[in-house]
Formats: structure tokens, sequence, C-alpha cells
């Protein structure tokens, strides 16, 4: 045992809990989470969107980074209504990655429940729904892993 560990553990006895809690979250590693929809309609198409900021591989999957307190589920399906206005219940969490960007990338799959009228915006600005075995995108590595592991469910 270290000198730090051990006036930490000391510490613990002599702190009050709230104190000691905050303590151990401010000196804590923190882990970014990212969160990728692979979401299908009726027709078991998945949807493919067009981002703007992205000027390498722009066609991707909805997503985006998970806000303070909100699981993957509801940060799919707040971005599917962000940035494609649709409607989606999330099914399962199909897999997780370590993204090249650093963040711990979440892909859960959802089904599409009500799809409204896309409207183009500043992070996206065209969309496709494909067949899951016809995309021709030039989808990142992490991506189609994703897509792969959506397959079983969209057959």
């Amino acid at each position: 045992m270290n000198l730090f560990h051990f006036i930490a553990v000391k510490m613990v006895g002599i702190l009050p809990g709230w104190l000691v809690a905050r303590l151990v979250f401010l000196l804590s590693p923190k882990v970014i989470v990212g969160v990728v929809a692979i979401v299908f309609n009726e027709k078991k198409e998945v949807l493919v969107l067009h981002h703007t900021y992205r000027k390498k591989r722009p066609w991707r999957f909805p997503g985006g980074l998970a806000k303070r307190k909100e699981n993957p589920f509801e940060t799919a399906v707040r971005e599917l209504k962000e940035e494609a206005n649709i409607d989606a219940r999330a099914i399962t969490i199909l897999d997780v990655s370590h993204a090249q960007s650093g963040t711990l990338d979440v892909c859960v799959l959802c089904q599409a429940e009500q799809i409204g009228t896309f409207n183009a915006n500043v992070e996206v600005d065209d969309y496709r729904w494909v067949g899951a075995n016809r995309i021709d995108f030039d989808l990142t590595k992490e991506q189609v892993r994703f897509l792969n592991k959506a397959l079983p469910f969209l057959s």
C-alpha cells in the first residue's frame, strides 16, 4: 500500500460520507459515452444519415454523445428525434466499442415507430432508408461491425 492510498483510507473514516463520495467522483477517471443507433422501419430497412461535419465518410448511422445521467436507450431515442424527426423504441444494446476518438461507443438497436418529416439541419442534411444487406456507403469499421451485429434482427 503506497502512502497516498494509506492516507486516503484513513480519511474515509474521518470525512463525512457526502465529501468522500464527491472526492471519489472527482478523482476517478471519466468516460465519454457515444451512442450509435441502428434504427429499422417496417420494411426492415435501416436509416443512414449524411453528417455535414464529417468530411471523410459522412454517411453514418444516427447517434451522438450521452448527456449526464442519460442511459444509452434514452440517448438513442433522443438523437433519432433530433437528427431525423423519428420517434423510436430502443430494443437492445448490440455492441460496445472503444472508438478511435476515445469515446466508449454503445450501439443500440431501435425500431422506428413514427417517422416525421425530415428537416435538414446543421448536423444532418440528407438521409436514406436502405436494406441492411444493400448498404454501399463507405462506413467506418466500427459501423460495419455494428451493422453486422444487427443483421440477425433484420432478417
